[in-house]
């Protein structure tokens, strides 16, 4: 009578309903509080529901019962490491092993704390181990990369996603995680093909569509990546990498006016020198000359050493005809670059001095011809 109530209380866990095994579970250890398994049970339903703090009392309690079981600390660590006590959980998960019967999944589990604590040579053991007793034990792989990527050793943690997903083709993070690698790797063809296997997957993965419009701006499909980046930002409007690398896009198809939105709204999440910089320089060439002021001197304030802000300034203020404030800003920037023959022109012509007789290429919108290459250099920090 009691193996089937008991029995019946597993299959209505395992059928799903909840509340009712529970229920059970209770009923059958206020009546035999000495049965481990009951015990062990309940302590596993409230883990699974998220109640880790309660899920402690029936897990000890069917520790203390049989203190011999290699599944019972195993499943104590699981907790302990839900609630963030990384050191009670490795203390488990080590009695865990001290048994025979203890499973792959405990070896993987330990290393997973090794990785929190940047024990990596542990962790990398651990997660050995588990492969060897389960060669098909994906996660283990999975993990087993995610280490190797710390240490740096790209190749070895790519050929463990590659192994990941022989045993578990559709692993999402892993395909993710390959994709990154590839396109660190400098191979974005290859990381296109994986960050569309996400999205086939999870079509509302945000950092795949954004990984994957980075990925296709470097191979110039920049419609494609618009595409991405603007399902990036309806998924997640705040993401700040998205509206500055579109913005940047913009910028690159001499599309101010699509740009200008991406930056002000970026600005409301990351006040930065580039993003008022780029909205400074595209009022400039707007001739939204007050506009432009205001911002190019808050990006100053952030970096006054900007040799470009200063040469901006000074072209808004000769176009604004206040003669003065345009040498004083075109001293600003020559003092950072004493020899500069186009400041050096300028500044001869607008103080009426002898010029030079050979003119040097004239200034040109800043932001058109000199954002590019700070954009694909941004691309490879992020």
């Amino acid at each position: 009578m009691i193996e089937r109530t008991l029995e019946a209380a597993i299959i209505l866990h395992k059928s799903g309903h909840v509340e009712e095994a529970e229920k059970q579970y209770q009923q059958f250890i206020a009546e035999n509080p000495k049965n481990a398994d009951a015990q062990h049970l309940l302590g596993i339903l409230w883990g699974q529901q998220g109640r880790f703090k309660e899920a402690l009392a029936p897990l000890h309690a069917a520790l203390a019962i049989d203190p011999d079981s290699s599944s019972f600390h195993n499943s104590l660590g699981n907790v302990e490491k839900h609630l963030g006590h990384v050191d009670q959980a490795i203390f488990h998960y080590q009695e865990a092993l001290k048994f025979p019967s203890a499973s792959s999944a405990v070896h993987n589990n330990l290393g997973t704390l090794y990785h929190l604590k940047k024990q990596w040579p542990e962790a990398i053991l651990c997660y050995q181990k588990a492969i060897e007793i389960r060669e098909d034990y994906a996660d283990a792989h999975y993990n087993l990369a995610n280490t190797l990527t710390e240490l740096t050793q790209y190749s070895a943690a790519i050929i463990a996603l590659n192994l990941t997903l022989k045993y578990q083709p559709n692993h999402l993070p892993a395909l993710f995680h390959l994709a990154q690698l590839q396109l660190q790797q400098q191979n974005p063809e290859q990381a296109i093909l994986y960050y569309e296997h996400c999205l086939k997957l999870e079509p509302n993965h945000v950092e795949a569509h954004h990984q994957l419009a980075v990925a296709l701006t470097q191979q110039n499909r920049l419609e494609e990546a618009i595409t991405h980046y603007q399902k990036t930002l309806r998924l997640y409007p705040k993401h700040q990498e998205a509206l500055h690398n579109l913005g940047a896009i913009y910028v690159i198809q001499q599309k101010p006016a699509l740009a200008l939105p991406c930056y002000l709204k970026r600005l409301e999440f990351q006040a930065d020198f580039d993003t008022y910089y780029n909205i400074g320089v595209i009022y400039l060439h707007q001739n939204k000359h007050d506009d432009a002021i205001t911002y190019l001197n808050e990006a100053l304030k952030l970096e006054p050493q900007a040799f470009n802000v200063y040469v901006n300034l000074g072209a808004i203020y000769l176009k604004k005809e206040a003669t003065e404030k345009a040498i004083f800003y075109y001293e600003q920037a020559l003092s950072l670059k004493p020899k500069d023959p186009e400041l050096l022109y300028i500044l001869a012509a607008i103080c009426q001095k002898p010029a030079p007789t050979h003119t040097p290429k004239a200034y040109i919108e800043h932001l058109f011809d000199q954002y590019a290459p700070h954009f694909d250099q941004h691309l490879k920090e992020h």
